[in-house]
Order: structure tokens, then sequence, then C-alpha cells
């Protein structure tokens, strides 16, 4: 059996929206925005959203011959659409050379809802751990 999980370190329950690269465009289960507000570029913590980013789908994960489980443990910014900044992301540590493969495809093909302030989607800073177990 393939299990993976994708978890702040804050407990948060991943499940919710996403949006195409460069548009305001939230998935369908996403809360609605004013994306006519202002162009806001600052990155907040999550504290001080009124909304996190959660989770709307991932790639499905494949095995992975090399290893049988393990850990990354990640932190990124998930922009206004909904999408991991590519040249944001930071490895804080992984267990493995294919295990950090592994969770940078994954976290680069996630689709989040945006975080909100307000009625405005933001940029937020997250912390991610990625854990893949096979068996």
């Amino acid at each position: 059996m393939l299990r993976f999980l994708l978890v702040s370190p804050l407990a948060l329950a991943l499940v919710g929206c996403g949006a195409g690269p460069g548009r305001l465009v939230a998935h369908r289960s996403c809360a609605r925005a004013d994306t006519a507000g202002p162009a806001d570029t600052a990155v907040y913590e999550l504290a001080a959203v009124d909304a996190a980013p959660t989770l709307v789908r991932f790639a499905t994960p494949l095995p992975v011959p090399s290893i049988d489980s393990g850990r990354a443990a990640l932190e990124l910014i998930i922009d206004k659409t909904g999408r991991a900044e590519r040249q944001s992301v930071h490895v804080l540590s992984a267990t493995s050379q294919a295990m950090l493969e592994y969770a940078l495809s994954q976290v680069h093909s996630a689709v989040y809802c945006p975080a909100m302030i307000g009625n405005h989607y933001v940029r937020v800073h997250q912390h991610l751990i990625v854990t893949y177990r096979h068996g």
C-alpha cells in the first residue's frame, strides 16, 4: 500500500483550492476573492492571514523504487494563484536524494486554495513535511 502525506507543522487540515499560473481565478471550491484589490506582493505568515491555504490536489503518488519510506521538510511560498513559487522552495531536510526529488515533484504539482486576508488572496510562507511510505 502506498501512502502520501502532506502536512504543515501546525497540523493544518490541507484540503481545498487552486488556480492556474498567473491568474487570480480560484478553483470552484475556493472562497471567492476580490481580484480587483490592491496589488499586494507582501508574503504573510500563517498567523497573519484570515484563511490559510488549503490543498485541493496533488499528483497521484507513484511507487519510488529506490526508497521504502522517507521524509522531507520544506519551506516555500504559496502564491495568490494557489501554487508553490518555484524559486521560493527551500529544503530544510530530506532522508535521501530520491525522497527530496519525490517531495519537490509533489509540492510543485500541488494546487491550493490561496491564503486570504479579508476578501483578497495573498502570498503566504508555509512549512510542509512530505512523508512517503511504501508497504
